[in-house]
This record gives C-alpha cells, sequence and structure tokens, in this order.
C-alpha cells in the first residue's frame, strides 16, 4: 500500500515549501474540504499587535486549557502579521459553547485585552463575528 507522500508529484509539492497551519485556516479549500468534513469548525482570536511590554501568551495560554478542559477545542496555530491572530479547532455542533466560553474568559481578564473573536461558516465562505466584530479581512 502506498501513502500520498510516495506519489512523486505529491512529495516534490510537500516538500517544495512549509506547511503553515495558520495559513491554511483562512483558505476555504480547508475549512469546507476537510475540517467542516470532520466536524471542527475554526475560531479565531484577533489582537492588535502589542507593545514590548505586553504579552497576549498567558491569556491565550488560559483559554487553550479551559477550551481544552472542557472538551470545546484545541489550540490549532498563530499568525503574526497586521494583528496576533491565534486559530482554534472547535467541534462544530458546539461552537456556540465554545464561543461563549471565549468571550466570558475573556471578559474575566482584569483587564480585558482588546480582542477578537470570530468564527468561519464554511457553509456561506464567511467570517462570523461573535464579539466585539473583526473588523478586516483575514
Amino acid at each position: 500500500m502506498s501513502g500520498r507522500f510516495e506519489i512523486p508529484e505529491l512529495k516534490e509539492l510537500w516538500n517544495s515549501k512549509p506547511a503553515d497551519p495558520a495559513s491554511a485556516n483562512v483558505e476555504w479549500e480547508w475549512i469546507e474540504g476537510v475540517l467542516a468534513k470532520l466536524g471542527l469548525a475554526v475560531v479565531v482570536i484577533e489582537a492588535p499587535i502589542p507593545d514590548p511590554h505586553t504579552s497576549y501568551w498567558p491569556a491565550v495560554t488560559t483559554l487553550t486549557q479551559k477550551l481544552s478542559a472542557a472538551g470545546l477545542g484545541e489550540f490549532d496555530s498563530f499568525k503574526w502579521g497586521g494583528s496576533c491572530r491565534w486559530f482554534f479547532l472547535c467541534p462544530s455542533d458546539r461552537l456556540s459553547e465554545s464561543l461563549q466560553l471565549l468571550k466570558r474568559e475573556l471578559q474575566s481578564m482584569n483587564p480585558a485585552p482588546p480582542l477578537k473573536i470570530g468564527s468561519a461558516d464554511a457553509g456561506a465562505r464567511v467570517w462570523r463575528t461573535f464579539h466585539p466584530g473583526i473588523t478586516e479581512k483575514l
């Protein structure tokens, strides 16, 4: 039995560039063609690029632990650019619960970081704003 990476064309493509999970998480082919079929939804938390004295990682670590403990999702990847974006994979059938938990945990932080929450709607091919609003295209 041969694996997909034994096919010369695919092996060449796979080895030609490094995989970037965060970039895949904004590609509709990945969201619809793979994740939705597995019963997963992409959730993103977006924040402005912090000043040198600010770190979002403690907050993201806490969120990851709470989501995982509740069976509501897992941290997937991080993307740095015009903003910081953390991607989580959450069960589609419990997406509402996942979003509520994230919102509740973010609001309980003192001071609450200026974060935005959104999720990919695979069927409509749009990003849905949950809290308080993603204003730029992902």
